[in-house]
């Protein structure tokens, strides 16, 4: 097992920024590290700003570490490359960030990059971000990566890239229907692709949340050509609170079964968990 920090440092003149990684050998009966693993990104900027306003290094490890064929690994990353200034509408501070592809070929302790798979300073609140990925394994486009991004809030849609190439090239990101934060994705036993994503209020200020926001499933039976069957899940029926940040994460955890990670409460709040529902996939 290898884990990666979310966060890498500041790039040095170099072009080398530094990320830390631990790995597990036993099944978790011990972990190594952190053990440094250094990321060669010539491109870098030298810093900037988070959505708080903070001072943050840019660069962001986000979901997706997956292993090739070869044993090589891609990572999709979200960052800001040199001459990235397009301040972000809600926060100026922080610029418009885009997503890239990272390459090792020595189980994760060198990054060199490979291509941006989105930018577009025009694009959403936030430019693309909290990027992820899977690479097909099977049916008509076999080896596919298919990556989806954030934009940005509740009314900026989640875009979709796609490479036949090992992402060495991306198709122009394609707006998909639907709006969100943070999509995960996977690629089910069957073939058929799940997102679960969440649709976040615009006010956090309001004593009730908007009846819209909420966590949810969409689903694509053609390889990411479509997607259809936009479902919501409710917040836990024994949550003591409406709310939710709308983070989730999604496994298959049998054939046709799901198991859906989700966020209770919101930031500042006396509740904030981390709840669970299972789901039955049916045609």
């Amino acid at each position: 097992v290898l884990m990666f920090d979310f966060g890498a440092g500041t790039p040095d003149r170099r072009g080398d920024l530094r990320v830390n990684r631990w790995e597990i050998k036993d099944d978790f009966k011990t972990v190594r590290g952190p053990i440094r693993s250094v990321i060669h990104l010539l491109q870098a900027k030298r810093g900037g700003y988070d959505d708080g306003g903070r001072p943050y290094s840019g660069l962001t490890f986000h979901r997706t570490v997956l292993e090739l064929p070869d044993g090589d690994l891609l990572a999709a990353v979200y960052c800001w490359f040199k001459g990235d200034n397009m301040p972000c509408s809600y926060q100026p501070k922080m610029c418009k960030f885009r997503c890239v592809l990272l390459r090792s070929n020595d189980r994760g302790r060198h990054w060199n990059f490979v291509s941006t798979i989105a930018v577009d300073s025009k694009v959403g609140e936030e430019g693309f971000d909290e990027p992820v990925m899977v690479r097909l394994s099977k049916g008509p486009k076999a080896g596919r990566l298919i990556c989806l991004m954030r934009t940005g809030g509740h009314d900026c849609p989640i875009y979709q890239s796609v490479s036949d190439d090992t992402g060495i090239t991306w198709s122009i990101p394609k707006q998909l229907g639907f709006c969100g934060v943070d999509p995960d994705l996977i690629e089910m036993s069957g073939g058929t692709l799940a997102c679960s994503f969440g649709w976040r209020t615009p006010n956090w200020a309001m004593p009730k949340p908007s009846s819209n926001l909420g966590n949810r499933l969409i689903f694509s039976q053609d390889q990411g050509d479509t997607w259809t069957h936009l479902t919501r899940f409710p917040i836990e029926p024994h949550a003591n609170t409406p709310w939710t940040t709308c983070y989730t994460s999604v496994c298959e955890i049998a054939r046709n079964r799901l198991f859906v990670t989700f966020d209770i409460g919101k930031w500042g709040a006396p509740v904030r968990y981390i709840a669970g529902r299972e789901i039955v996939v049916k045609r």
